[in-house]
């Protein structure tokens, strides 16, 4: 096969050695200085399929700037020209057993410095979390996350698929197909970042030299499995040493988001993103990666925010605002708001007061309910081809998007995405929103009987946001993401003059604000009326059909006043008036009426649920939400002399604590970070 020459400004040509390593032959290359005059020996193991030749622009480079420095590049057991293993799997722990035994073999156990790329990362990590010694690690294109997990999670399982029929075949057809070089290729072309064509040519020629250099179909099953079913996080606790993390911008394996996660797991560690680059850094910016190993091992700062890569991003592109984008296709188009669409309105006009934001709409009307910013209408978020929106949402140029939902599509995006999950109510009451046509509530049925589905659509963002901390540690029980969850939380709007100072309720009413179905539990609250002569009790959700005459029967002696959806004066003007907001939910993801009561001083009687005892702290009074009686008990204390006060005073004080600008700049902070982490060619260290 023809070999394509290197573009890059300097190549190394390698002293080839073996040895015996658990008896198996390793085959070894030596490069830059003597071991009686190096100043540092560095070892490094290359990624899955690879050999040491992955690696050679790198220490070519390196090996050019320091003079001083050796470098030994082994092959991997079963790749390149090392013999398989004999007494061990070709797995994470047979390939860490035989790093510890190749740096015994060569007296180089607790002198020489790691390094490991890809897969070969995963390597470095279990040996060195093992008890393997060095004073230093180097870690380029770490593979942070689970590969089943991470951006190309759909290429990943493709991939599965393509090793799984490789093990399947008769040995000889399967043998082929594992070295298939269309394969290869298109793996090449999907990987590459650089526009640069000489440097493209030379990444697919090294590929279609050295990616089918393994020496049985077993060997290469085995290391697959291991290179998706392990992650640098599993090991990173218990890595004592100083590391230095080396990441791409445009990583396809593992999102730089994560990157950030796995630098804060080790005890010691620094992180640099290179920018307009993905998982080829050793193909692509070799020189930049070496800059960064020399100032690692000899204390110098060599990073200067750019890019060796074509395109490269420089300081000008730094200095842009940042296009942060946020979906508003969830609001109520007729301005009466449910909880996601009130939570969509608030959060955005508060977002806008910080920072310059495009919206995105699939209504105009919508527009009514927002900032005057730059927007783009796109198909509903109810489309059948939700999944490819973002191919759409592309030509926006995002720097970053934020969904107030989870389910907005991400297949084919080119931009960092945080989306949100309000609650968990629907895997435990399955009824879906009356609104929805009959396809898609069949759908949302479906997917709420397992929870894979979730974890699916959350691990394919960046950074996932909810509302609660009940909510983030559900989501932690059930192990629903692996990527950081920020809690942002509800608020209510702020009031447009001083409230009155209150000492006793306008009347004796009490206001529910709410949909009317089964977990919200309205049931107990229309008898609970029933037990309380002289209240009215408010309902000012719209009403499904033959609701009023249910409720009506359920207790006739209940003074039930239907507002059948009422607009925000309404509803202000209610909660003004009233004794109580009321609520007998058996489940909430938060419980935004608790917080718009407690803003303009209106006491609070609730079912004594987690959700509320976080929202309504000390101020509320709760009840259990099967027993009407103990509700009307609740309501009939604040008719105690001052205790309505009281109650209305640590409402007051309560309500404060959330705000939407306090939720916007917690919201806008990550935002920009990741906005920040996407753009800059500067390094982050941590």
């Amino acid at each position: 096969m023809k070999v394509v020459p290197s573009p890059h400004p300097v190549s190394a040509e390698g002293r080839p050695a073996e040895a015996s390593v658990l008896g198996s032959r390793t085959r070894y290359w030596e490069y830059g200085a003597s071991a009686a005059s190096a100043e540092v020996t560095v070892v490094a193991v290359h990624g899955f399929r690879g050999d040491h030749h992955g690696l050679e622009a790198i220490v070519a480079s390196l090996c050019a700037r320091r003079p001083g420095l050796r470098v030994i590049a082994p092959d991997l057991p079963g790749f390149g020209e090392s013999d398989p293993l004999t007494g061990h799997r070709h797995d994470i722990e047979g390939y860490g057993a035989w790093l510890s035994a190749f740096l015994d073999e060569l007296g180089l156990r607790g002198t020489a410095v790691l390094l490991g790329h890809s897969f070969g990362t995963i390597v470095v990590s279990a040996a060195l979390a093992a008890g393997l010694p060095t004073p230093q690690a180097v870690l380029i294109n770490p593979i942070a996350s689970p590969a089943l997990s991470g951006p190309n999670a759909v290429g990943t399982r493709l991939a599965v698929f393509y090793y799984w029929l490789g093990a399947r075949l008769p040995e000889t057809p399967g043998f082929a197909l594992l070295r298939w070089r269309v394969v290869t290729r298109g793996m090449s072309v999907t990987m590459a970042k650089t526009r640069d064509r000489a440097l493209r040519r030379w990444i697919h020629n090294q590929h279609d030299l050295f990616f089918g250099a393994f020496a049985s179909r077993d060997v290469v099953l085995e290391a697959f499995r291991a290179s998706v079913g392990s992650d640098v996080s599993v090991y990173a606790s218990r890595i004592p040493v100083p590391v230095h993390l080396i990441a791409a911008a445009k990583d396809d394996i593992t999102p730089v988001a994560d990157q950030h996660v796995l630098a804060d797991l080790f005890p010691q560690a620094t992180l640099t993103v290179l920018p307009d680059v993905g998982h080829l850094i050793h193909y692509e910016v070799p020189d930049a990666a070496a800059r960064e190993v020399e100032g690692f091992l000899f204390g110098e700062e060599q990073s200067d925010g750019t890019s060796d890569a074509p395109g490269g991003s420089g300081a000008a592109d730094d200095e842009r605002v940042p296009r942060v984008v946020v979906d508003c296709r969830y609001l109520r188009a007729d301005g009466r708001h449910d909880g996601i669409s009130r939570y969509t309105a608030g959060v955005t006009a508060a977002l806008a007061r910080r920072m310059p934001l495009t919206v995105l709409v699939s209504d105009p009307r919508q527009l009514r309910l927002l900032p005057d910013v730059p927007w783009h209408r796109i198909p509903s978020p109810t489309s059948p081809l939700e999944p490819l929106v973002a191919l759409r949402v592309n030509r926006t140029e995002p720097d970053v998007v934020f969904s107030p939902m989870q389910t907005m599509g991400t297949f084919g995006r080119r931009y960092p995405v945080v989306l949100t999950l309000h609650d968990l109510i629907y895997y435990r009451h399955r009824t879906p929103p009356a609104q929805f046509a009959w396809w898609l509530r069949l759908l949302w049925r479906v997917y709420h009987l397992a929870w894979w589905p979730q974890r699916l659509l959350l691990n394919r963002a960046d950074a996932v946001v909810t509302v609660s901390e009940t909510t983030k540690q559900l989501m932690r029980q059930h192990r629903l993401t692996r990527r950081p969850i920020t809690v942002v939380p509800n608020a209510a709007d702020t009031a447009r003059e001083p409230l009155p100072a209150r000492t006793e309720p306008a009347r004796r009413s009490l206001v529910y604000m709410g949909a009317f179905i089964g977990y919200k539990n309205v049931n107990t609250l229309v008898r609970a009326a029933a037990l309380l002569p002289g209240y009215e009790l408010h309902l000012m959700s719209r009403l499904p059909e033959g609701e009023r005459e249910r409720l009506t029967a359920l207790a006739p002696e209940a003074r039930l006043v239907f507002h059948d959806g009422a607009s925000d004066e309404e509803y202000r003007e209610a909660l003004l008036e009233a004794t109580a907001l009321v609520s007998a939910s058996r489940d909430e993801g938060f419980g935004i009426p608790v917080v718009e009561a407690m803003s303009v001083g209106t006491p609070t009687v609730l079912s004594d649920i987690g959700i509320f005892r976080e929202v309504g702290g000390e101020a509320a009074l709760y009840a259990d939400p099967d027993d009407p009686a103990a509700f009307a008990a609740a309501v009939r204390a604040l008719e105690v002399p001052g205790e309505w006060a009281r109650r209305s005073a640590a409402a007051l004080e309560r309500g404060r604590t959330y705000s939407w600008d306090a939720s916007a700049e917690i919201l806008g902070d990550l935002l920009l970070e990741l906005a920040r982490i996407r753009r800059s060619g500067a390094p982050r260290r941590r």
